[in-house]
């Protein structure tokens, strides 16, 4: 690591600390800036997909000090703490079992951090959430940072090849029966798989965005035309499964809107815009046509596997042969997450029978570990349950907001069942840690009330 690079990191973990919700902005940057920073570094060294850890991490400890004692206080949290202390008893066996089979603890790093991070960057994300602003800057920094990562699709399909627009490593390429090889441009993306995510995730949460409370009709056409380049760059990068994530996430919106809102609200003139920007630019740009490849692999590849359904479907019938083949108690911590595959025990096959994030779960943590897992996300989903009739009388949250970021976990949750890969990308569960965190403290109407007699009382004293 250069040393202009190190003085940038220890600035930034400087913010992070001094002001932990400047923090969260600096971790979406981290998280996406990464990629091209490690493009461009002598060697592409892996270790360079840490800087957004040192970005989280230096942004707990500054959210730590003021918040630490409200961590057990709040109500979110109380029908959660038997489960939480289960499963922090889980992930200490299972990083046992998985020293015991490869003896490894870098792959217990790993693996342990693609578990514990999730629910660490919820706790933050709470936090930083008490102030809607917040929300709203960080979403706003991700879509323009997404947008300007996927600009390299656009030049690379313009014909320029620099380093920082291949990926790393051999690259990804399918077939098409009339075009043949096709290369999978990821942009300054690391890889198309990482492209395809963020692409597919900030259309939704453009579409979210111009659905907001204060969102005009200027912002329906610019927010619109955001999905529909990003979408466009989805298909370029050969993702079917990030196609599905937007589809899912527009269903799931409109119900959401419909059903706690009673009205689709702004998103039904966002989706319109978009919709209508979409039609015009294919016509008039040619933007299928730029892609007829991609689309007819994609299209190939889902006739054989099945189709979308099936894929999922069989990410949950391979559960009974993930433990034949793992164990009843698993392979340990870390040996189904990104990069276990260079670390893995010889003879290990269970991985490739299913790409789903139900097998992945059942084959590190056991069967036993998994079903505390699956109490875990039933607790915290019955909490937000209960919370959901107050997206009615929200005053200073966004309700369209957090459907809009409910909507995107949601999706993101069908999309894991079906392929887990994904999802063990660092950025990638810090980023649905923090948008579930987000939705927690909007709904949370005590804390946000609690939190804003807090600081009107320090103003007070400090104008006395």
């Amino acid at each position: 690591m250069s040393l202009a690079l190190l003085l940038v990191v220890a600035a930034g973990a400087l913010v992070c600390i001094s002001d932990f919700r400047k923090g969260i902005v600096l971790i979406a940057a981290a998280g996406l800036l990464q990629d091209l920073v490690r493009k461009l570094a002598p060697g592409q060294p892996a270790h360079l997909m840490g800087l957004v850890f040192v970005a989280f991490a230096a942004t707990l400890v500054g959210a730590l000090v003021p918040n630490s004692h409200r961590w057990w206080r709040r109500k979110d949290w109380s029908s959660l703490r038997g489960p939480l202390g289960l499963f922090a008893i889980v992930l200490g066996v299972q990083a046992f079992v998985s020293y015991v089979r490869v003896g490894s603890l870098i792959l217990i790093g790993v693996g342990f951090a693609a578990w514990a991070g999730p629910m660490a960057a919820l706790v933050v994300g709470s936090w930083a959430g008490e102030v809607g602003r917040t929300v709203h800057r960080f979403l706003w920094v991700y879509v323009a940072l997404v947008t300007a990562m996927a600009s390299g699709i656009v030049l690379y399909q313009g014909g320029y090849r620099w380093p920082s627009l291949m990926s790393v490593g051999p690259g990804l390429v399918v077939y098409d029966l009339e075009l043949g090889a096709i290369y999978l441009p990821p942009g300054f993306f690391r890889a198309p798989e990482i492209a395809s995510w963020h692409c597919a995730t900030a259309a939704c949460v453009a579409i979210t965005l111009a659905a907001a409370r204060k969102a005009s009709p200027e912002s329906w056409a610019a927010f619109g035309s955001l999905a529909v380049f990003l979408s466009w760059c989805v298909v370029v990068t050969g993702r079917r499964k990030a196609l599905g994530e937007i589809v899912i996430f527009l269903a799931l919106f409109a119900l959401l809107q419909v059903w706690l809102r009673g009205r689709i609200g702004r998103f039904g003139g966002a989706l319109v815009m978009t919709v209508v920007i979409g039609v015009f630019a294919m016509q008039n740009y040619g933007l299928r046509e730029r892609a007829t490849g991609q689309i007819g692999s994609m299209r190939e590849r889902s006739e054989v596997a099945g189709g979308t359904a099936g894929r999922f479907l069989g990410g949950v019938t391979s559960i009974p042969r993930i433990v034949e083949l793992a164990g009843v108690l698993g392979t340990g911590l870390g040996t189904g997450t990104q990069g276990a595959q260079h670390f893995r025990s010889e003879g290990e096959s269970w991985s490739a029978v299913s790409e789903s994030g139900l097998a992945r779960l059942v084959a590190e943590l056991g069967v036993p570990g998994a079903a505390v897992a699956i109490v875990l996300l039933f607790r915290f989903a019955k909490g937000l349950w209960k919370r959901a009739p107050a997206v009615r009388r929200l005053v200073e949250a966004d309700s369209a907001v957090l459907l809009g970021l409910v909507a995107v976990l949601g999706a993101n949750a069908v999309v894991f069942v079906s392929a887990h890969q994904i999802f063990g990308d660092p950025f990638v569960y810090i980023f649905l840690g923090l948008a579930a965190g987000f939705v927690v403290a909007g709904l949370d109407e005590e804390g946000r009330a609690a939190w804003r007699r807090q600081h009107l009382d320090a103003a007070l004293r400090r104008a006395a």
